[in-house]
């Protein structure tokens, strides 16, 4: 948690999850959020989306937002310019995303793979079915050959959806199969996301500002999830929604409302536009 104050280093950069936070349970913008960061960008300061999507799903989000700022995407894995080019790019070493492809298919269980251009599973399934909420593009079928898709494709993170109830168990026993080589962390509770060890939402944004030229000391971060911890831990004034993780708001320096309830315009008109 990081002491903050709303009169010294104005705030250059907003960075904002985009389900469960910028996003209500009705997959949309409010009027309230989208006048309150149109406010933000017309005061130079930039607005930038940090989701665990890949980029092709948030597209509809950012032209009605009307943003042309860079973005994290995919966990931090993938950071795109505004015109839709890629800047930054973290992929996972081939042996682990193989052993846990194998686990998938040696406990049975859905696993999609990712890179910043295909989306890959075993089979399609009702789970599988679950992310067309999200606009994600149908996947490609592997089947049990998904163990070899390291050797044809680079692969950024593999993602398992589960009923949430099993979630926990997963992520032991496959904790236990690859140990430190990877981040295991969880956007929702039925999901399971595997990442290159140390990355995070928050080491993607930091590779950002680094390249911006913009301090930890100038950015305010909102989210809901685990997967926005370490962001907002990084940004001088982090912000967890009400409807957010119980570990999120323990780390937060600032609670605002839930995503029903205009949340992110809150935060935005209180640290940002000082209203």
């Amino acid at each position: 948690m990081n002491t903050y104050t709303t009169s010294h280093h104005p705030i250059r950069l907003i960075a904002v999850d985009l389900d469960g936070t910028l996003l209500n349970t009705d997959h949309h913008i409010t009027p309230r959020t989208r006048q309150a960061l149109s406010v933000a960008g017309q005061r130079g300061i930039q607005v930038i989306m940090a989701t665990g999507r890949p980029r092709l799903t948030t597209i509809p989000y950012l032209q009605e937002l009307g943003l042309t700022t860079p973005g994290v995407f995919m966990q931090g894995l993938n950071i795109y310019n505004g015109d839709g080019s890629l800047r930054h790019n973290v992929l996972m070493d081939s042996e682990t995303v193989r052993k846990t492809a194998a686990f998938a298919v040696e406990h049975d269980l859905t696993v999609m793979i990712y890179n910043h251009e295909l989306i890959a599973t075993r089979y399609r399934n009702a789970f599988t079915d679950i992310l067309q909420a999200y606009h994600e593009p149908l996947p490609h079928e592997f089947g049990d050959k998904i163990i070899d898709l390291p050797d044809q494709h680079p692969v950024n993170k593999l993602f398992f959806i589960d009923d949430p109830s099993r979630i926990p168990q997963i992520r032991a026993a496959l904790t236990e199969r690859i140990g430190s080589h990877s981040t295991l962390q969880t956007s929702m509770p039925q999901f399971l996301e595997v990442l290159p060890a140390g990355a995070s939402k928050g080491a993607g944004l930091k590779w950002l500002l680094e390249d911006m030229g913009i301090s930890p000391s100038e950015v305010l971060a909102i989210g809901d999830g685990e997967n926005d911890i370490e962001m907002i831990q990084l940004a001088r004034i982090g912000v967890a929604m009400g409807n957010g993780n119980a570990h999120l708001k323990a780390e937060a320096d600032y609670i605002t409302l839930s995503n029903n309830e205009d949340g992110v315009a809150h935060a935005v008109e209180k640290f940002a536009l000082g209203l």
